[in-house]
């Protein structure tokens, strides 16, 4: 099975306090990625005020772990257009490639504040239309207090959105318990797929 996964973390001053947190829980979730049987291709884009790709569309196997001279918060928040861009790059890899080499399963994982304050190219309703139209799996995570609406407004699904503050899926209690489990929605996902296949 053929997968493409992108994960886009934010960067942003808003996230200072979760930064050693999404490094360590990143570098697991690569870890976990390499356990599977499938063929796994990663992006990673973070983001501030801009977006900046770390790679794009890299087999798990050639993938090195990040480490804090990759991730430094700082800047505003950028997050409709970190999202839109990823999406809109993903279409244009996939619409390039023959069908046989197309992947079976795009899952998009995102790490964020759930704030944005900074996006140019993307509204929140244009970021919810792109999500809706594509048959791709989206997981959001997020620092917001009110993550279910912060992340339905950008059209995820409820059941594929988490609050590592208050718990969510992971039923974090605090930010230490929240590295262990960020990414785990994503591993997950990919690992019932196996399993239907």
């Amino acid at each position: 099975m053929l997968i493409e996964v992108i994960s886009i973390l934010d960067m942003s001053t808003s996230m200072s306090s979760l930064i050693s947190q999404t490094i360590s829980s990143y570098n697991t979730f690569l870890e976990k990625l390499r356990m599977q049987n499938s063929e796994i291709f990663l992006t990673l884009i973070v983001f501030n005020t801009q977006s900046k790709i770390i790679y794009e569309h890299v087999n798990i196997k050639s993938v090195q772990n990040i480490t804090s001279q990759i991730i430094i918060t700082e800047g505003e928040s950028a997050l409709n257009d970190a999202i839109g861009t990823a999406i809109t790059r993903t279409q244009q890899f996939i619409r390039s490639l023959k069908r046989k080499n197309a992947p079976q399963q795009v899952q998009f994982f995102i790490l964020t504040s759930g704030y944005d304050n900074a996006s140019k190219k993307y509204s929140t309703q244009q970021i919810k239309e792109m999500v809706t139209q594509n048959e791709w799996e989206f997981t959001f995570v997020t620092s917001n207090t009110d993550a279910i609406a912060a992340g339905e407004r950008l059209g995820f699904k409820k059941e594929n959105i988490t609050n590592i503050n208050n718990g969510g899926k992971g039923s974090c209690t605090s930010q230490y318990d929240a590295s262990d489990v960020i990414f785990d929605a994503s591993t997950m996902q990919i690992e019932e797929n196996q399993k239907i296949i």
